[in-house]
């Protein structure tokens, strides 16, 4: 019986993990796509002092280098506020 409960707790984490691994994933991808979409765009309206690849690393790559620190505090078990990144 306990082997049973310890099995079903241990499947239902595993299944959390996972779910939640594959959203970071997508969110990731799609953040990555963003990205090379805005350095496109920028390069096509010739950029005059580089002013919109500046903004592209203050917004879309923080935003992609803040779900990679969730990702691995995830993965090291550690707590980390979202606000706090």
């Amino acid at each position: 019986m306990r082997d049973q409960a310890a099995r079903a707790v241990f499947l239902r984490t595993a299944a959390a993990t996972a779910s939640k691994r594959e959203d970071w994933e997508t969110e990731l991808s799609n953040l990555h796509f963003n990205v090379q979409l805005f350095q496109k765009s920028a390069r096509q309206y010739g950029d005059p002092g580089e002013l919109l690849e500046k903004h592209l690393l203050k917004t879309l790559c923080t935003d992609f280098f803040t779900v990679l620190i969730q990702m691995q505090a995830f993965h090291q078990f550690i707590s980390v506020e979202e606000d706090k990144v």
